[in-house]
C-alpha cells in the first residue's frame, strides 16, 4: 500500500504544478505568448544545428 500511497502523493503533486504552471500562462498577455513562441521556435532551431540536421 506504501507504493499506492506514493504513487497517488506523485500524481496530486503533478497536478498541481500543472494547475499552478496554466493559471500563469492565463496571466501572459498575447505580447509575451508571441515572444515565449518565437523564444521556443529559436531553441528548436539551435537543437536542430547542434543534432547536425542543418547546414
Amino acid at each position: 500500500m506504501a507504493a499506492v500511497d506514493r504513487r497517488k502523493e506523485t500524481v496530486n503533486r503533478k497536478a498541481e504544478d500543472a494547475r499552478e504552471f496554466v493559471e500563469l500562462l492565463e496571466q501572459l498577455t498575447e505580447a509575451d505568448k508571441e515572444r515565449i513562441k518565437y523564444v521556443m521556435i529559436g531553441l528548436k532551431m539551435g537543437e536542430t544545428v547542434r543534432a547536425g540536421l542543418t547546414a
